[in-house]
């Protein structure tokens, strides 16, 4: 969805240059017609000798000299300039969020074997989800707490509503290179694997799903008080579902990768 809206984007953005460059030329035209009109109503002369020189004539149309414009038709060319300037950068920026999510695209298919669909968030450096936020610092991002952890790392949404979280906070500098820490889910949702769509729910309904596991006690940068999470792993991927009750209702998944 997220690159098809890319794509109109971009396509709007190139019919309103060309709409602007043709303004530009027009005007252009224009005030060269005008002065050209001007030109020979004040010099009958002129355009005596042009009647009875055609060549001369074609000469002059082939080859017509630079005219002055007027403060008004100065300004308005100035504006429309300006404005096939700003929209030029506007393409190049949307060509770039276009070419990013492409990548993110790329990541996600290259392995056919891919055990879930999030494999392809662990892939994306911290610098390139930076520069799909069209951003060069991580003031721009939420921050989350890591678990059994004094301190929190910075997140990205996604168009899945899946938090990519990193290990660093937001008053650090961007780590260009890094991967991410976690992936983290706060609804449920039937199209996702047997344990995402898990997230949200109680820990008794998780239990239920999955199979019994202890209930433990921990604490998270960001929340007042104990925090209570059950935790489940496979070949690949730890996850640890977690609340603020120790019924876990309201909880939300933390998938860790591990290989």
């Amino acid at each position: 969805m997220m690159k098809h809206v890319m794509v109109k984007c971009l396509l709007m953005a190139v019919c309103t240059i060309g709409c602007i460059a043709g303004c530009i030329l027009l005007c252009q035209r224009k005030v060269e017609q005008e002065t050209m009109i001007v030109d020979m109503v004040s010099d009958p002369a002129r355009e005596e000798e042009m009647q009875k020189e055609p060549s001369l004539r074609n000469l002059e149309i082939a080859d017509p000299p630079q005219y002055a414009m007027s403060g008004e038709q100065e300004g308005f060319l100035k504006e429309q300039q300006e404005q096939l300037r700003d929209r030029e950068e506007e393409l190049q920026l949307l060509q770039l969020k276009n070419d990013l999510l492409d990548l993110v695209e790329k990541k996600g298919n290259e392995d056919e074997d891919s055990y879930i669909i999030y494999e392809k968030y662990f892939r994306m450096k911290e610098g390139e989800m930076l520069r799909i936020e069209n951003s060069d610092d991580l003031s721009v991002c939420g921050v989350w707490g890591h678990l059994n952890s004094h301190f929190g790392g910075v997140t990205f949404g996604t168009v899945e509503d899946i938090l990519i979280q990193y290990g660093n906070d937001s008053m650090s500098e961007p780590w260009e290179y890094a991967l991410p820490r976690a992936l983290i889910i706060f609804t449920p949702n039937e199209n996702r694997g047997p344990v995402e769509e898990l997230a949200g729910l109680n820990f008794a309904q998780i239990q239920e799903a999955l199979h019994e596991t202890e209930i433990q006690e921990g604490f998270m940068y960001f929340e007042d008080g104990t925090v209570y999470y059950i935790q489940y792993e496979d070949a690949r991927y730890a996850y640890t579902f977690v609340s603020e009750y120790e019924d876990g209702r309201e909880s939300w998944l933390v998938i860790d990768k591990k290989i």
